[in-house]
């Protein structure tokens, strides 16, 4: 009987320290809206126009800001100034992301440079499209096409 009672303790504590820190937002990230215990922003998020939504958190929080969904954390990047710096200026830390077989070999075959993991391959690919996406032609070419699509929609 005290067995018993100690395991089911030991599960309420346990469920209690998981409701308290799932779908919380660690120390380190950026600021956010707020999280619900377990969920995080998940119910915030519109199925859709979500750009709408995160549209306005960046007008809340800025042009960097993390939301949380369940356990997993994403970044928010909402201006040309703060992709460059996350992008450009620290990319040795934010140039790879974890490895995924769904995505990478089922979905895409492991050929699809959005989807590649930072490898040689990966970067010899990306330097033959890189002038196209440099940061002059981006502001050339790239805005007027935004623009069109954003009327579009």
């Amino acid at each position: 009987m005290l067995s018993l009672t100690l395991l089911a303790s030991t599960a309420l504590l346990g469920l209690i320290y998981a409701g308290a820190t799932i779908g919380r937002r660690s120390k380190n990230m950026p600021d956010g809206p707020p999280t619900i215990p377990f969920l995080g922003n998940m119910l915030q998020m519109p199925t859709t126009k979500s750009f709408l939504q995160m549209g306005e958190w960046a007008k809340k929080y800025g042009g960097l800001y993390s939301l949380k969904i369940g356990p997993g954390d994403i970044i928010a990047l909402c201006g040309r100034n703060e992709v460059k710096q996350v992008l450009d200026r620290k990319s040795s830390i934010s140039s790879d992301r974890p490895t995924s077989v769904l995505r990478q070999e089922l979905l895409t075959g492991g050929d699809h440079l959005l989807w590649m993991d930072a490898t040689p391959e990966w970067r010899g690919l990306r330097k033959l499209i890189h002038s196209d996406f440099t940061e002059g032609m981006c502001k050339k070419l790239h805005s007027r096409l935004q623009y069109a699509e954003s009327v579009q929609m």
